[in-house]
């Protein structure tokens, strides 16, 4: 390909409408393997705005019909898809994700009731004060409190004289927990809802998975650089799945009572359990997004 070619071809993707860099945008996160060209199938909106800056689209390759030349529909989307996407992450404290993103140059904000962390970008409230804003977002990844949406736990939806435990008072037992569930189920169906074209769930297996669909992908922060274990449910919606960076190896440990080895991360005791000891702090700590999963999500999905 000639450079006055190239430098052309990339000096009409630059000046191209807003619609279009969103749309060849969209079109680029949905192809989950760039380099098999068939996959990209844009819709007829899609090529009439490709017409517009003279080009057309003739299975996987991108033809300039001034130039005679034709370019294939990776290149073409990797120029056209270079914008600063604007991101909201809701339900983060740590502004690990945030910050993640900003560091790949795009515009993100963070949300929960709780203060940030980290400086950054912050509003302290409910997310869903600004699911409508006119500004709007182009990407929403929210991680949703999951203290009754996970399944663990279950016998406390039971009423408290069913249960024999010692009970704190300071926790929801019986129908008062059924409440809690369904309302926290509404506050995912309406961060689902919200009119943001591309949209990560993030939650461990629970009721989602039957209240809602099934996860369109199961992640470990193991298969991302980092030394610990925990399985995790994503839903994605305008994007593709997670791809694992780097494997960090486990150890092996004894089981008792003869029961041979199991694997083991950093997290876990040598019977499974996780490591984190009781108190204040706790559910703050093991809620925290993993580093390698935010850098993820921010190179694959930024």
């Amino acid at each position: 390909m000639g450079t006055k070619t190239f430098n052309d071809l990339h000096q009409r993707a630059s000046v191209a409408s807003s619609d279009c860099m969103r749309l060849l945008d969209e079109a680029a996160i949905a192809a989950e393997n760039p380099t098999q060209l068939n996959k990209y199938n844009f819709p007829a909106q899609f090529r009439a705005l490709f017409m517009c800056h003279g080009l057309v689209q003739q299975q996987d390759k991108i033809v300039d019909r001034s130039a005679l030349t034709i370019y294939p529909c990776s290149l073409v989307l990797n120029l056209f898809r270079r914008v600063k996407l604007k991101v909201l992450v809701a339900c983060e404290y740590s502004g690990r994700v945030r910050d993640a993103f900003i560091k790949k140059g795009h515009d993100a904000i963070s949300c929960d009731i709780l203060p940030s962390d980290s400086p950054g970008a912050h509003y302290q409230g409910d997310v869903r004060d600004l699911l409508n804003n006119p500004r709007g977002y182009d990407l929403l990844i929210a991680h949703p409190p999951c203290t009754y949406l996970t399944i663990a736990a279950e016998w406390a939806y039971k009423e408290r004289h069913e249960i024999n435990k010692n009970l704190d008072p300071n926790k929801l037992y019986g129908e008062a927990r059924k409440q809690a569930r369904e309302e926290a189920i509404k506050f995912v169906m309406d961060l689902l809802n919200a009119p943001i074209k591309m949209k990560a769930i993030e939650n461990p297996v629970g009721v989602l998975s039957t209240r809602y669909k099934e996860a369109d992908q199961f992640i470990q922060p193991y298969e991302y650089g980092e030394d610990a274990s925990k399985k995790t449910c994503l839903w994605l919606d305008g994007l593709p799945k997670l791809k694992p960076t780097e494997f960090y190896p486990p150890r092996l440990a004894e089981q008792a009572n003869g029961k041979g080895y199991a694997f083991r991360w950093g997290n876990q005791t040598d019977s499974g359990q996780n490591r984190e000891p009781p108190g204040d702090d706790r559910w703050k700590i093991r809620s925290t997004t993993w580093q390698g999963w935010a850098d993820a999500m921010a190179a694959q999905w930024g």
